[in-house]
């Protein structure tokens, strides 16, 4: 940070002691060091807003053009499909984030003690998010009646949005892989999270569409 403690500024605590001034060199070793803490944390702030500003083009492009594709994705779609997609996906997060807390889970390294929980826990991450999918595009079908593949594929296009928006959002605001502070761990084990999840979704939108088209032209020939 371009910081240091020149030896003048130690000079008044030291006269303070060789005078037995305990006391008064004290106050001034703790007006220093207050002194210090204030200018450290002015420094970051300015290293942050400096990297942050070198990254928010980047973040910006990208963010722009997954908007972009999602958008002319859905561009034929009329405003129910649209709602319905929106509704889907709130269906997600909400069936998601239910699942992932009641099964014990945070956002917090504290209850990995080893790599081999680390690698499990990730791996659940991932098929929680899967199965999740497959079972709202599956409701998604069973609830939708015109344009099914288009209304489920934009509903994964949306998920999938959502979670890189908030990939980005830390992205721009702490870094990919800072390395001169540590960031809160909690939005940083987030983030890894975020990323097992887009993993997940990209992964599985694919079959799960096709999933819950099935099930949406089974219903729908048998006159249900």
């Amino acid at each position: 940070l371009g910081l240091s403690i020149d030896p003048p500024d130690l000079l008044p605590i030291e006269a303070q002691i060789r005078s037995g001034n305990l006391a008064a060199a004290l106050r001034l070793a703790k007006e220093t060091f207050l002194q210090l803490r204030r200018s450290v944390q002015e420094a970051e702030n300015r290293k942050l807003q400096k990297e942050r500003i070198r990254r928010a083009p980047a973040v910006l492009l990208v963010f722009l053009l997954a908007l972009f594709l999602l958008l002319w994705g859905g561009r034929s779609l009329g405003l129910r499909s649209a709602f319905l997609a929106l509704f889907l996906t709130a269906v997600y997060f909400a069936l998601y984030y239910t699942a992932f807390f009641l099964s014990g889970k945070g956002f917090s390294f504290s209850t990995l003690n080893s790599e081999e929980q680390m690698i499990e826990y990730f791996q659940q991450v991932i098929w929680m998010a899967g199965l999740t999918l497959f079972g709202t595009l599956a409701l998604g079908g069973g609830i939708t009646r015109k344009r099914a593949w288009e209304t489920l594929a934009l509903t994964s296009g949306l998920i999938f949005f959502l979670i890189l928006t908030q990939v980005l959002l830390f992205i721009f605001w702490e870094g990919a892989a800072p390395v001169w502070r540590l960031p809160d761990l909690g939005w940083g084990f987030k983030f890894y999270l975020d990323l097992l999840q887009g993993v997940a979704v990209g992964l599985f939108a694919l079959p799960a569409a096709l999933v819950g088209t099935g099930i949406n032209r089974i219903l729908y020939a048998t006159g249900s």
